[in-house]
């Protein structure tokens, strides 16, 4: 229940499809209620000016990436490396029976360049289909061809293929692994969804997981003057506002922990 009507509620609710919803909502009702139609119409267009000049998303994504940093002293053994789905394209690589890595591919480039600093931790991918429909395919499929293609050994690969989001990203990870108190563990995501990530695990009580930030989207730094990147603007607020959103919905569903 919780995933389908996450899912719902962004389709309606992420900055585009919000924009356009009151722009096009608003020319509609203009022909019934010519000012109240008007009104919605303008606000539209002031927030699509607001995300589309402003450097807003990229600050919103600062503040997302400064919460965790990577550890300045690493332990000598690892249990296990622990990478978060994501960074597969399902729909192509079903499609061309290929695996088809998108933008936060750096997930597993580094997943796969800790593996090789710690040759006795397990490597763990866990990610199922985040999608309501259309999910026959799980990202664990895109892994195991990746990784076979690379001529990777799957014997130290464990490959989680139930998961749907984040929250059950790392519950279904925990109870594939069965982690002892004494077992140190790395987790691996993008940087800017690092704090849902580790809220989830402080959430289900697992002890010894260090974060390991990665794919960051910002230079880490504040912006504060406009310019005409629209695209590129509107999509990091895109990702920030996912995040921000979900990293609420978690903590009030006590899915997340501060």
């Amino acid at each position: 229940m919780f995933f389908s009507f996450s899912k719902i509620f962004w389709l309606l609710a992420s900055p585009l499809n919000l924009v356009f919803l009151l722009i096009f909502g608003g020319g509609i009702l203009s022909l019934f209620y010519n000012k109240l139609g008007r009104a919605v119409m303008i606000l539209g267009m002031v927030i699509f000016a607001v995300i589309g000049f402003l450097p807003i998303g990229n600050n919103l994504l600062v503040v997302l990436e400064r919460q965790y940093e990577r550890p300045q002293e690493m332990p000598e053994r690892l249990a296990g490396i622990i990478v978060l789905g994501g960074s597969f394209v399902a729909d192509v690589g079903g499609a061309r029976n290929i695996p088809a890595l998108n933008e936060n591919a750096e997930r597993v480039l580094d997943g796969l360049t800790l593996a090789d600093n710690y040759k006795n931790a397990l490597l763990i991918f866990s990610g199922g289909s985040g999608k309501l429909i259309n999910n026959n395919r799980s990202e664990a499929t895109d892994v195991e061809l990746f990784l076979k293609q690379l001529g990777y050994p799957m014997e130290r690969v464990i490959l989680e293929s139930e998961s749907r989001n984040t929250y059950e990203n790392i519950k279904e990870t925990r109870k594939l692994l069965i982690p002892q108190p004494e077992e140190k563990w790395l987790l691996v995501t993008s940087a800017y969804h690092m704090p849902r990530a580790a809220g989830v695990v402080k959430a289900l009580l697992w002890d010894n997981v260090q974060a390991w930030p990665t794919d960051y989207r910002t230079t880490g730094k504040f912006k504060w003057t406009p310019d005409f990147n629209i695209l590129g603007n509107f999509y990091d607020f895109h990702i920030a506002m996912h995040e921000i959103l979900g990293l609420i919905a978690y903590k009030y569903s006590g899915k997340a922990l501060p």
